[in-house]
């Protein structure tokens, strides 16, 4: 092969390996039909957040003017819960129910409008309004028997906690209907506004522990007799007022709240007593989710 001809033949291997090269480290550029991939955005759902207010309920009542003018006032929550509010709407209807019907049931027939509503109405307004024609009879009815003082009766609610998980509310009653004293109670609703439900006991309660509490809270009652001078001993105490376990309760800073109504385990002159156990005796009794986080 003469010098022409190798000269040719390295100049077509040149030209050759050059195009390689250049092909290799060019840019490859994305196809029209391939898309970037996209992240997955999650969105959380949103926290359901409780507001609410306490107020009046409208009611109309007997003019009257004097120093033995009856009181009637009825409050009720106002919420973007419709679950709580009618809660707690109901039970204002039921302490009424049962405050009117243990008046004095002789001043009551005195007068035929003095009747107990039934409950049977939708409309909570509406059934209030037959609760106060019913007390105005009833304010009427002692004041023919001559019966002195101006009776009373106030259902208020009051929102007392609330967290992302949690609303308690107070719902208070105090009357005064002739006799010798008035009466006054305190319940508590829990609501879980996750499952939107009212909490029970039992609901907060780790499986087969109600005992545990009944001891717990026992304890607190042996206590309480001896600070308040009740009784010698509990056993004797207990001859007249048998200790029993509340499902009326609420949770404070302190720990679980049991509270006890008038008459349930003590005289009137004891009042509404109520006992604190603290969180550290709860572990393992009540459910990890209702107890601090540090606990």
């Amino acid at each position: 092969m003469d010098y022409s001809k190798h000269k040719l033949l390295f100049l077509c291997c040149s030209v050759i390996g050059l195009s390689f090269i250049t092909t290799g480290c060019q840019k490859k550029e994305p196809s029209t039909s391939e898309k970037p991939a996209v992240s997955e955005v999650k969105h959380e759902a949103p926290t359901f957040k409780f507001t609410g207010n306490v107020v009046t309920t409208p009611v109309h009542l007997n003019e009257c003017s004097g120093r033995n003018c009856p009181e009637f006032s009825v409050k009720h929550i106002q919420s973007n819960a419709p679950f709580i509010d009618q809660t707690i709407q109901q039970a204002s209807l039921d302490q009424l129910k049962e405050i009117l019907e243990s008046s004095d049931t002789t001043a009551v027939s005195a007068s035929n409008s003095a009747s107990i509503p039934e409950t049977t109405e939708n409309d909570y307004r509406i059934q209030v309004q037959k609760y106060a024609d019913s007390f105005m009879a009833l304010d009427e009815a002692l004041k023919k028997l001559s019966a002195n003082g101006n009776i009373s009766l106030h259902v208020e609610p009051k929102i007392i906690k609330q967290t992302p998980q949690m609303v308690v509310v107070q719902l208070s009653t105090d009357s005064f209907l002739g006799g010798a004293h008035g009466s006054a109670s305190q319940q508590y609703f829990n609501f879980d506004l996750a499952t939107k439900q009212q909490l029970h006991l039992e609901d907060i309660l780790q499986p087969e522990q109600k005992k545990a509490l009944e001891k717990l809270a026992h304890d607190q009652f042996e206590k309480w007799i001896k600070r308040e001078n009740l009784a010698e001993s509990t056993s004797d105490y207990e001859e007249a007022w048998t200790f029993k376990l509340s499902h009326n309760f609420y949770f404070n800073d302190k720990g679980l709240v049991l509270q006890y109504g008038e008459y349930e385990i003590g005289p009137y002159v004891v009042g509404m007593p109520s006992f604190t156990i603290g969180y550290e005796q709860l572990v393992g009794i009540v459910k990890p989710n209702y107890l601090p986080k540090n606990m």
